[in-house]
């Protein structure tokens, strides 16, 4: 008898920890703590592909600027539509209302705080893309949010952590405004920013159903699923290509490159699996995690 209750007791102790994991993951996705993470660390491996050293400041800010990015850009979407709680994100949200606060006017806060202590002619690049990001969710009068311009918004995420991720760290570093329309930056932001853009598409793919119901038209709605992975597959192949151009013209190391390689391909089996519904966090933890791979991968070679 004891010997039964102590594998329920067993038992219990795994479903807790379970849940404890489980509710772990959703705060790190939910919270955007996590696509936070994955923009430090691509921004980490763009330093090293660029020849840069790591700067603290630059590095914070863009930790700082994802996380506040994409919890305001929830916030206003939730503000719009007071009744959209059907995803897990935003039940989430709704259930960490105070968290979710505190998350956001800190992020802020250090945003502010390390942007104090970047370059002023970072503000140059940096204003236009935090314009963006911005509108991306608000609207001007009558015009729409940028996110609700058909086929566009999937365009403007790769664009802006193309050039946050490339641009930036040029700017930052050279001091020179026209270095970002150099040919290695521009190769480079250009490349990552189609890898960026296929990797994005499958959560297009994931919010089908919620954008139908808002009446969004994206690539996945009007193309669908099949075809929408096959311009994900075209878009890292571009994006091979570039970076193989890069390469040739000594814009970054074979380490580098074979880090880049790799992180494509395991990107594209990533994208093949969303052919079929998975769970939420498939695309919250594993699909967005192909951005720490850059980072992972380099270290693995290089040691």
């Amino acid at each position: 008898m004891s010997h039964f209750f102590g594998l329920i007791l067993s038992a219990f102790k795994a479903c807790k920890i379970l849940s404890l994991v489980r509710n772990f993951g959703h705060f790190i996705v939910y919270s955007n703590l996590y696509v936070a993470f994955c923009a430090f660390s691509l921004a980490v491996f763009s330093l090293k592909a660029l020849d840069y050293k790591a700067d603290n400041n630059l590095l914070a800010f863009i930790f700082f600027a994802t996380l506040f990015a994409y919890n305001f850009q929830r916030r206003i979407s939730l503000l719009e539509k007071t009744n959209s709680t059907s995803s897990w994100q935003n039940k989430w949200i709704s259930r960490n209302k105070s968290l979710s606060n505190i998350i956001t006017v800190f992020s802020f806060t250090a945003c502010l705080y390390f942007l104090y202590y970047l370059p002023h002619d970072s503000l140059l690049l940096i204003a236009p893309l935090s314009l963006i990001s911005l509108l991306y969710v608000l609207r001007i009068g009558r015009q729409p949010a940028l996110r609700n311009i058909p086929f566009l918004k999937v365009f403007i995420v790769a664009f802006v952590w193309g050039g946050a991720m490339i641009l930036l760290p040029t700017l930052y570093f050279s001091n020179d405004f026209y270095s970002i329309f150099s040919l290695k930056a521009q190769s480079l932001s250009f490349a990552l920013s189609l890898f960026i853009f296929g990797l994005s598409l499958p959560f297009d793919i994931r919010d089908i159903s919620d954008d139908s119901i808002a009446q969004l038209k994206t690539i996945p709605a009007k193309m669908g699923v099949k075809k929408t992975i096959l311009i994900c597959w075209l878009s890292f192949l571009l994006s091979s290509i570039v970076f193989l151009v890069c390469f040739k013209h000594h814009f970054i190391t074979s380490e580098v490159f074979a880090s880049l390689l790799i992180t494509i391909a395991i990107s594209a089996f990533m994208v093949y699996l969303t052919k079929k519904p998975k769970h939420h966090l498939f695309y919250g933890l594993l699909l967005e995690g192909c951005l720490l791979l850059p980072l992972t991968v380099y270290y693995f070679l290089i040691f």
